[in-house]
């Protein structure tokens, strides 16, 4: 199960190995419907679908010739 598959925290907490990862003060946690990032004292909430947007973005191939 993928993390954005996860509707409610009982999913998360029940199907997924993980509910977050971290490394050093930056990290990343889903909660329902929201994935929050974190870096050092500050946090950063993001509704899923938005963050999943920006993800697929990020990982979309954007070709040599993008109108730059």
């Amino acid at each position: 199960m993928k993390p954005c598959d996860c509707k409610d925290m009982y999913t998360a907490r029940t199907k997924l190995k993980e509910q977050g990862l971290k490394y050093n003060d930056i990290g990343i946690e889903l909660r329902p419907s929201k994935v929050i990032l974190i870096n050092g004292p500050g946090q950063l909430s993001i509704p899923q679908h938005t963050f999943e947007a920006f993800a697929r973005w990020y990982l979309e191939d954007q070709g040599e010739d993008h109108g730059n």
